[in-house]
């Protein structure tokens, strides 16, 4: 009997912690976010949309670069690539340079309907379907 309500009051103990810490959780989220925060702040404009592979069959084969007015990119290998590039880029006459916030650096000769790829002035991609002079097509 002396077993059962030790097992009891540790449950409810245990209970009891378990909602406080919950919601001293929910407090902090909501003190550090404001409705006014979550629904105002601007999402980048798209400049412009790059796509190699677009006549594959399989969309997993395609690669996509990004490109927002405010300077940032995305650079996705492959929707079966978990590399997803993000970072700020440059554009130097005709030169695209995409600098990932996690290091690196991948080059583009920019041409009238896309970018080329430039694999000798690019750090290395593991995964890809693309290669030194693959052309990206421009979409957007």
């Amino acid at each position: 009997m002396m077993k059962k309500i030790l097992c009891l009051c540790l449950a409810l103990i245990l209970s009891v912690s378990i909602i406080g810490c919950e919601q001293n959780i929910d407090d902090e989220t909501t003190e550090n976010t404001t409705l006014e925060e979550t629904t105002t702040s601007p999402r980048p404009q798209l400049y412009a949309l790059y796509v190699f592979g677009l006549n594959e069959l399989d969309p997993s084969d395609q690669s996509t670069v990004s490109l927002f007015e405010d300077g940032q990119f995305s650079f996705i290998l492959s929707a079966i690539s978990s590399y997803m590039g993000f970072g700020k880029y440059i554009i130097d006459g005709d030169t695209l340079l995409l600098e990932p916030y996690d290091g690196g650096r991948y080059t583009f000769t920019i041409v009238e309907d896309g970018i080329i790829f430039d694999a000798e002035n690019s750090s290395y991609i593991g995964f890809g379907q693309f290669e030194d002079g693959d052309k990206f097509d421009r979409l957007q």
